[in-house]
């Protein structure tokens, strides 16, 4: 399993899903979270608000707690 679908295995055991997917990026949101768009690209996982990035973690490092919790601020 590579990093990338590592990290989306993680967000989607946590409620999220996949709204979209590119060559290179997948885009999930979470009902408990409205608004927030998370990116999982090759090498970063991107949390977003209203096209602002909020929260940014290298895929291989991912915590999805702090990921959140940043965003959240």
């Amino acid at each position: 399993m590579s990093d990338q679908e590592a990290a989306i295995a993680e967000l989607e055991r946590v409620g999220f899903r996949v709204v979209r997917r590119t060559s290179a990026l997948v885009f999930l949101v979470h009902p408990d979270y409205p608004g927030l768009l998370v990116r999982v690209g090759t090498v970063f996982v991107v949390a977003e608000r209203n096209g602002v990035e909020q929260a940014r973690q290298r895929l291989e490092k991912l915590d999805v707690e702090t990921l959140l919790g940043q965003a959240e601020k």
